[in-house]
């Protein structure tokens, strides 16, 4: 490895033609993921205004170019640590761990299940891994096909039938080189997102409080929340859009409630700082 002495600092000289071409494709594979994951789509019941399904927003996705730098940097500094100035396949694994821990743990603890069954799930397969409704788990679908993870065939009469199938662009992360690179390693959130709240009813059986996805929005509907039982909430990172959430369904309180209109109401606390007043 070559170093230079320039006036008092030396510098150590990068030998990007050693640099492994698979390798670098492999970056630009996990920046696209990246990208994906941590897109932000808003989605919606539509049942409740004469549709069936569940409808979503165009989704904000980030641009890879910048998470690619950043990952390739990574990657050398691990190179550096084990003395070449060139990246190799070798110095891919903690890029891989930086994916998976600054993304979304709802979104990645889905993917990994995609990975599991071999890139197809359907509702049935959701339902009993996560233990969610059919409601909930097809929310869920929708939401991976509007970030562009997946595709959703027209199949299935019913919610229980449909299915998603990992988009081509990601069945790499199906192979054992992902699996190898990755370590085993499985992310952890302080705030155990994938948790369900869940209650008690009057004959003993367990029924949802929350939906899988909700952490990752900035407005999240109160009364939804509390007519659905949790299962279809209204949820976006627009206030814009959140306002006119419920302008449009006549909502006759504000949507910014204070303390003593969530014990009004029988709303839930979100730990937002308006509840605080």
């Amino acid at each position: 490895m070559e170093i230079v002495q320039e006036s008092k600092l030396k510098k150590i000289v990068w030998d990007s033609d050693k640099d492994d071409d698979e390798a670098l494709y492999i970056i630009i594979k996990l920046a696209k993921l990246l990208a994906h994951l941590r897109a932000v789509v808003p989605t919606w019941g539509t049942s409740g205004s004469g549709g069936t399904d569940y409808a979503y927003a165009t989704a904000m996705k980030e641009e890879p170019d910048r998470a690619m730098e950043q990952l390739r940097n990574i990657a050398r500094g691990f190179a550096l640590s084990n003395a070449r100035n060139y990246i190799t396949k070798d110095d891919l694994s903690l890029p891989v761990k930086v994916v998976l821990s600054t993304a979304s743990i709802d979104r990645v603890n889905i993917f990994d299940l995609l990975i599991a069954h071999e890139g197809t799930l359907t509702t049935k397969t959701i339902t009993e891994s996560l233990n969610v409704s059919p409601p909930t788990a097809y929310r869920i679908m929708v939401e991976l096909k509007a970030v562009g993870l997946v595709d959703m065939p027209e199949s299935g009469t019913t919610t229980e039938e449909k299915q998603i199938i990992l988009k081509e662009d990601f069945k790499w992360f199906l192979k054992e080189e992902f699996s190898k690179l990755r370590e085993g390693f499985i992310p952890t959130d302080n705030r155990d997102e994938m948790k369900r709240d869940q209650d008690q009813d009057d004959e003993g059986s367990l029924k949802e409080k929350t939906p899988l996805i909700t952490s990752n929005y900035d407005y999240s509907c109160y009364k939804c929340k509390k007519d659905n039982h949790g299962a279809d909430v209204y949820q976006t990172n627009s206030k814009h859009d959140y306002e006119n959430h419920w302008l449009k369904h006549n909502i006759k309180t504000t949507c910014y409630p204070n303390k003593a209109d969530l014990e009004l109401h029988g709303w839930e606390p979100q730990g937002r700082d308006w509840e605080k007043e």
